[in-house]
């Protein structure tokens, strides 16, 4: 039996039931053993996810038909095509069915990647760059989604620490003694950033910058999205940026292109476990 199938035992007009509500946009296209099109992706942006309240899913069941289920309650209110590259996402970790599912990703993010990396929020923008660095063909793909993957966790993990240890502050006290451009060694001959002056984030939004314009593709795609978002909200970048006093290193203005918006407010969390698929 291959893993997520179901439990042998469980009545099957429950089973039935769950399968209709998690899958209701198959049924409605009349779609559910045949491939996804062009037009089938342009359906299911149309469509809303129903429900009554919205809930992010933390963990992992090990029912598939009950995971996915759970797992709707997160998109509710936004598009059957965000819960379906979720299903995805999900169905290819379990190796479900491995290249068809790896396939209609590939193609789901050929096809509507610039709605994708608009919609969808860091979580799954993350979740997507893994997925290509597991089962995209092209090494650049990989390369560049892991560069997303890593920018994105590493943030993650610095502000993580900054609560766990009590500082969250996110801006520097009035009359802060900063001695802007002064460099404090580190470990290993790594110094501190010249905070105020220093042009190594220009230079590194510059070169991923670079790198997305030659590469192109859904991992360009993610990799700008992740790089816009860092700017808006409360990182070390937009902190840093807030006390930047030299013009010619600033690195807002690397992406040229209108900032990419959030994938959805804030949801409450509600955990079952320790993984998403």
């Amino acid at each position: 039996m291959k893993r997520g199938s179901r439990t042998p035992g469980l009545r099957p007009g429950l089973l039935l039931r769950v399968i209709l509500v998690q899958h209701e946009w198959r049924r409605s296209v009349g779609m559910m053993d045949s491939p996804l099109s062009s037009e089938d992706f342009e359906r299911l942006k149309a469509r809303k996810v129903r429900g009554l309240v919205r809930r992010r899913l933390s963990g992992r069941k090990a029912e598939l038909d009950e995971h996915l289920t759970d797992l709707r309650q997160e998109f509710v209110g936004r598009s059957e095509l965000e819960f379906f590259h979720a299903e995805l996402i999900v169905r290819i970790r379990r190796e479900i069915d491995l290249s068809a599912d790896t396939g209609t990703f590939l193609r789901l993010w050929d096809q509507e990647g610039a709605h994708l990396a608009r919609s969808l929020d860091l979580r799954w923008l993350v979740s997507a760059a893994d997925t290509l660095v597991d089962h995209h063909p092209d090494p650049a793909q990989r390369a560049l989604a892991g560069a997303a993957s890593l920018f994105t966790n590493t943030v993650k993990l610095y502000e993580t620490e900054r609560l766990a240890l009590g500082q969250t502050r996110s801006r520097l006290p009035a009359g802060h003694d900063v001695k802007l451009g002064s460099r404090v060694g580190l470990f290993d001959g790594l110094s501190t950033f010249g905070a105020g002056t220093g042009d190594m984030i220009r230079n590194l939004y510059r070169r991923l910058e670079k790198l997305t314009r030659e590469t192109g593709g859904p991992a360009a795609l993610i990799l700008r999205a992740v790089m816009m978002r860092m700017d808006r909200h409360d990182t070390v970048f937009q902190r840093l940026a807030a006390i930047h006093t030299r013009e010619d290193t600033r690195w807002q203005d690397i992406m040229s292109e209108q900032p990419l918006p959030d994938g959805g407010e804030r949801l409450e969390e509600r955990k079952t476990g320790d993984r998403t698929g």
